[in-house]
């Protein structure tokens, strides 16, 4: 059976799961997107924390009542590239709630204290952070940081 994707937006992002909370990566074509992402749920399930590969390089996003899903076409389900390797089988799931919109900017432009900033997505405002390109382990403070603020 084809699963109808009329109400959804292809974006080029990736998407993970960490716990029970979504997280989007967007950035330009080369900027680290599926990097950051394994990176992510690697240092994650080093603290025994559920982590998931939900969509490399393209998530379909839609309104659920109020609540954004990604998810990840079928056709490329479970794959991801990696940049000097090619195409790679992953665990995944297939969807998610996003709680969270992650943009990789390059690491100059990375504000010291920065402003609370959302992004509007299929009518859903979301928080956003920026974090460095090629810097996962300070990508990883910031988004845990991110994630913790969100559950207060």
């Amino acid at each position: 059976m084809q699963k109808n994707y009329q109400n959804h937006e292809n974006l080029h992002a990736n998407c993970l799961i960490i716990g029970n909370q979504g997280i989007l990566v967007c950035g330009p074509s080369g900027s680290g997107k599926t990097s950051l992402m394994l990176h992510l749920i690697d240092r994650a399930t080093e603290t025994s924390q559920f982590a998931a590969m939900v969509a490399d390089d393209q998530t379909l996003l839609h309104n659920a009542n109020g609540r954004l899903i990604g998810e990840c076409p079928i056709d490329i389900s479970g794959l991801c590239e990696i940049r000097g390797f090619g195409i790679y089988k992953n665990s995944f799931v297939a969807s998610t709630v996003i709680n969270l919109v992650v943009e990789i900017i390059s690491p100059e432009k990375l504000a010291r204290m920065p402003l609370e900033n959302s992004r509007n997505i299929k009518g859903i405002s979301l928080p956003e952070i920026s974090v460095p390109q090629f810097q996962l382990e300070q990508s990883f403070r910031i988004i845990t940081a991110s994630m913790s603020k969100l559950c207060t």
